[in-house]
């Protein structure tokens, strides 16, 4: 079983569409998803409210992620940290409104640990010019904000 787990913050219009074999499509805004699982030769996507829906993976014929606009400018978790420039090609700027001890971690928007680094007050700059490009998570003590590598 393979899952994406997706976690709201700052998403406006982010979509997921699902190209059927019969030519038809069925699209979904991430915001209202909890998470999208590969199970039993199904593609199951766990809504936040309402009943799931299953498609099966032999009639799907393609998934596209809109992630266009799914990131502001400058996203921030009730005002304490802020990452930018959001999206960004070498490096990002992680800045908080009050100094914490912890660890900062990346992961892919699989949920794969991809770099764990630690807290430098209160900025820290994450060096992400060898992740390939793509949206990612950053998780800093129990808050996760998103950004886009491109």
């Amino acid at each position: 079983m393979f899952a994406m787990f997706l976690i709201g913050s700052n998403l406006w219009s982010q979509s997921i569409s699902i190209k059927h074999s019969d030519g038809s499509s069925t699209e979904f805004e991430i915001s209202n998803l909890k998470s999208i699982v590969f199970t039993n030769n199904n593609l199951l996507f766990n809504k936040t409210e309402g009943a799931s829906n299953y498609y099966s993976i032999f009639y799907t014929q393609q998934l596209f992620f809109d992630a266009s606009t799914a990131v502001d400018k400058n996203p921030s978790l009730d005002d304490k940290i802020s990452v930018y420039p959001n999206p960004a090609s070498s490096f990002i700027n992680l800045l908080m409104n009050e100094v914490t001890e912890g660890k900062i971690s990346v992961y892919s928007i699989t949920g794969e640990l991809i770099k764990r680094t630690d807290i430098e007050g209160l900025n820290t700059a994450i060096d992400i010019s060898s992740l390939p490009n793509g949206i990612y998570l950053l998780q800093v003590n129990n808050q996760t904000i998103k950004f886009i590598k491109q």
